[in-house]
């Protein structure tokens, strides 16, 4: 009952909350200096690699219209540093108002202090903190600074030109070389529901298939999504915390059940008998997912997201020409992408905040219009950044694209984005089969993990776009379940063909694979060592399973030591000739290897020590040293980069939630990491027992790290930014599966389900209050 209880409640609180949100009003911008921002006046960090020195600047002649709350400034970076900003009125303080370092796009928005009335002359002063890279500041340059202002994208009778010949200025009184582009926002006069009407019909624009209906689609696939995460919980959580845990087992509904069950059904084909064996909780955990990823394909416009058009562009290459990419320079889009590309503003909407998708009928006309033309669907043979990537995404995606032949090339993405919702369930589905494997003895915890990570936001982003990591995500999530399952069984000849096929996958998906790699080498070395040490397969305790529980006693699941032996072989031999393939591919279409990856392990034209390597690594991800050179200066990565970014980041990595909710979000995290210690703290002998295999997730883990950090390095001495998405984790999110679960039981036995029923409930809050955020920045 407590259980429901929580459920009941957190369902409640969600409503209300989201009721609350949609009663206040949007901010918009209201007026403007009216000066262009397409050239950049200046730029910070150019002379300074590892950081830049910070400045301050102020530009006069400014109109603030009344009821301004938020000002916004033309700069651009990709991990901008703390902004300070005033407004002087006659000398006197007008308004203030800052933002904390992280902030990334081409315009950032500072939230200020209402100004009461309209003011004019106003000098507006911003200060930027010490930074991490490259700093651009946009505006009118100066020698067109005296002609007159490019028009408005924003009309006001608040607003009006500044005088001519304002060029901003250094604090010591050095021109920045023209004007900066500024804008004021103030909250709009109506609030969310009342802009419903508008918001769905900008939702129906610029799509495969538009109209209101949209909408409604969305809202029932969420309903979707409620009514089968309430069930599964009141099915899996309820009954648990009815008749304890104990009992549960007595009655012989156990971990063994699904299994036992299997073994007794009568024979039927292999594959059918597998799935069979899959249990009712896992599926519906990937149906939430498939669900979610639909929803995120939906309110995600079309190429606003990574690098999209550069993988639309692969999957064409690859079905209309036969042929895989390869590197050229210039135009490389086919005629039809570059008609959509300009038709749905991609590059004045993407990384501008303040800029939405098409809105108006003329807008979705002329889309309409240039596509139904039927323009060329042959490129130059290009896909930018794609073109190193392996092609085994990309070949799976042709499927879908080649059903949508007949149709506009809105259509065919709209259908590649419902694939990769469909590899995000396979993503959900293996995590759940993992917690039955690594916590047996614990079920309703592996639907508290397989629910959290069905409906982690970062994974209904990324599995409803076109995006390679979402084929990595569901590979390594299946690979985490099958090594699980070795530790527990032994390597089994069953067990090395799938763990060599999916290495294989995995190098054939995307390089960066190679980060999971030594875990999964080191794993199989353990489990044959084992094998050979015990003569048989030996899985470790499970965590609070107090017994020594041996298993692969069967004969058919019995490994010998020649066999495993043998089973090893038979997987590196799998796992590598793919990988030679595909680089021989690569030599042969004149493609380069290995995308950023490739440049991470490149050191010929790097410079900086590997001490340099080595300490901007560890600031990527742990607090600097005594001794270290300040890499971050003014930020803690961990909390602005990941911790931050996985809280909201989204679209072209420039919708963000506002810093007070990144803030708030930490009070949950820490509860959640509190229970975790407590688990692990309880359940200490245990772990000690499963050395091996906890080792083995954390060389995996440490091996992701150091790709993104290597990457991330050569990304930062070459272009001074900084090469770091939460995204490039997700092959983990088993992992933090795993971490959930066990916190909620962390809470012990009487209200662990009832913990766990609250984390599914919070993820499901952050899923449904992270695609408001999408449709608001896009849609508002």
């Amino acid at each position: 009952m407590c259980m429901k209880l929580v459920l009941a409640a957190g369902l409640t609180l969600v409503a209300i909350v989201v009721a609350v949100t949609l009663s206040r009003s949007p901010l918009q911008i209201v007026g403007t200096n009216s000066y262009s921002s397409v050239a950049s006046i200046a730029q910070l960090g150019a002379d300074a690699p590892t950081h830049s020195r910070g400045i301050s600047a102020c530009q006069a002649g400014e109109v603030i219209p009344a009821g301004t709350t938020a000002i916004q400034l033309s700069l651009s970076t990709d991990l901008g540093p703390a902004l300070n900003v005033k407004a002087l009125s006659g000398g006197k303080l007008l308004t203030s108002g800052s933002r904390p370092a992280g902030w990334t796009g081409v315009a950032v928005v500072v939230p200020v202090k209402r100004v009461s009335g309209r003011t004019s002359g106003v000098k507006v002063c911003f200060t930027l903190g010490s930074g991490q890279g490259l700093v651009k500041i946009h505006g009118q340059p100066t020698s067109a600074s005296r002609l007159p202002p490019a028009a408005s994208d924003q009309t006001s009778s608040d607003s009006g030109p500044p005088p001519a010949g304002s060029t901003a200025t250094t604090d010591d009184g050095r021109p920045l070389g023209g004007v900066i582009r500024l804008d004021y926002l103030r909250p709009a006069p109506s609030s969310w529901f009342s802009r419903a009407s508008s918001v769905t019909y900008r939702l129906g624009l610029g799509r495969a298939w538009g109209g209101r209906w949209i909408a409604w689609l969305v809202i029932a696939l969420m309903l979707a999504i409620t009514s089968l995460m309430s069930w599964l919980l009141v099915r899996e959580l309820g009954q648990e915390q009815a008749r304890g845990e104990q009992q549960l087992h007595q009655q012989g509904k156990g971990p063994g059940h699904e299994r036992e069950h299997a073994k007794n059904a009568t024979r039927r084909g292999w594959v059918r008998k597998r799935l069979q064996r899959v249990p009712t909780a896992a599926w519906i955990c990937a149906l939430v997912a498939c669900l979610n990823g639909a929803s995120w394909s939906i309110l995600t416009p079309v190429f606003q997201a990574p690098d999209e058009q550069d993988h639309v562009a692969y999957v064409q290459r690859l079905v209309e020409a036969h042929q895989l990419p390869r590197s050229i320079g210039g135009i490389y889009y086919s005629p039809e992408l570059v008609a959509a590309l300009i038709d749905l503003h991609t590059n004045a909407v993407g990384r501008h905040p303040t800029v939405g998708a098409i809105s108006t009928p003329a807008e979705q006309q002329q889309l309409q219009t240039d596509l139904a033309a039927n323009p060329g669907r042959d490129g130059n043979g290009g896909a930018g950044v794609a073109t190193a990537e392996p092609p085994l995404y990309y070949a799976l995606e042709a499927i879908p694209y080649g059903l949508g032949s007949g149709g506009s090339v809105l259509e065919r993405i709209q259908l590649m984005r419902l694939l990769s919702a469909l590899l995000g369930g396979v993503t959900a589905l293996f995590a759940f089969l993992f917690l039955r494997e690594a916590l047996p003895r614990v079920r309703w915890a592996w639907t508290v993990g397989g629910l959290s990570v069905a409906m982690a936001p970062l994974l209904g982003f990324m599995s409803g776009v076109v995006q390679p990591d979402v084929l990595i995500y569901a590979i390594c999530a299946a690979t985490f379940f099958c090594i699980a399952r070795a530790f527990r069984r032994g390597l089994t000849s069953k067990l090395a063909l799938a763990i060599g096929t999916l290495t294989a996958a995995g190098f054939l998906s995307k390089f960066n694979f190679l980060g999971v790699l030594p875990g999964i080498v080191l794993g199989l070395l353990l489990v044959t060592i084992r094998t050979r040490r015990d003569g048989s397969a030996r899985a470790g305790n499970v965590v609070g399973d107090p017994s020594d529980e041996r298993v692969g006693n069967s004969p058919d699941e019995r490994v010998s030591n020649r066999a495993g032996l043998r089973s090893l072989a038979f997987t590196a031999a799998i796992a590598v000739l793919p990988l030679l393939l595909e680089l021989l591919l690569s030599v042969l279409s004149a493609r380069s290897q290995g995308g950023p990856l490739s440049s991470a392990v490149d050191t010929s034209n790097q410079v900086g020590s590997l001490l340099d390597k080595a300490s901007y690594v560890w600031q990527l991800y742990l607090p600097r040293l005594p001794g270290m050179s300040d890499d971050f200066p003014g930020i803690l990565a961990a909390r602005t980069i990941w911790f931050n970014g996985y809280v909201g980041l989204y679209g072209f990595i420039d919708t963000v939630f506002p810093v007070w909710v990144n803030n708030l979000a930490l009070i949950p995290a820490g509860l959640i990491a509190i229970l975790l210690v407590r688990a692990l703290v309880i359940d200490r002998a245990a772990l000690r027992r499963r050395l091996s295999e906890l080792l083995t997730y954390a060389v995996m883990t440490a091996g992701v790290a150091a790709v993104v950090g290597g990457a991330s390095y050569t990304f930062f001495i070459a272009m001074q930014g900084s090469y770091t998405e939460p995204r490039y984790f997700m092959p983990l999110v088993v992992l933090l599966g795993a971490a959930l679960a066990l916190a909620a039981r962390g809470a012990g036995r009487r209200w662990g389900p009832a913990a766990g029923t609250l984390i599914v409930v919070l993820f499901f809050a952050h899923d449904i209050f992270s695609q408001l955020l999408v449709v608001a920045r896009y849609y508002g």
